[in-house]
This record gives C-alpha cells, structure tokens and sequence, in this order.
C-alpha cells in the first residue's frame, strides 16, 4: 500500500482481509456470476468477522486508524 507521496507504508492483515473481501464483493455486484450466493456470503461473513475484531481488539484498532 502507499501514501499520497506514493511511498509504501505496508498493509496490516484485517486492512489486506478486507480489502480482498470488499474487492470480492464488488465483483459480485458488477459481474453476477463470478462468485456464487455461498462464497459472496461467506465473504461478508468474514469481513463483520474482521470488523467485530478490529472493534473489540485495541491494537487492531490502533493500526487501522493510523491507516487513516
């Protein structure tokens, strides 16, 4: 990943886990047919997953709004 210098900052494994999922569940929506209905929900799955984590785990917490 990089900053807006275009300098790479690295990625933490929930930033990398959702993005392969948001990234996944787009291509869902634009192309039906590429993921079928069970791995598209078990893809949402992990990413509430994810994010119920990074909520309750406070040094997963404080990577991910360092990233921001």
């Amino acid at each position: 990943m990089t900053d807006r210098n275009g300098s790479y900052t690295g990625c933490t494994a929930p930033e990398l886990l959702l993005k392969i999922v948001l990234a996944g569940t787009l291509s869902h929506y634009e192309t039906r047919g590429l993921i079928d209905e069970k791995r598209l929900e078990h893809m949402l799955h992990a990413g509430k997953q994810i994010l119920y984590k990074s909520h309750q785990e406070s040094d997963v917490r404080q990577v991910s709004e360092s990233a921001l």
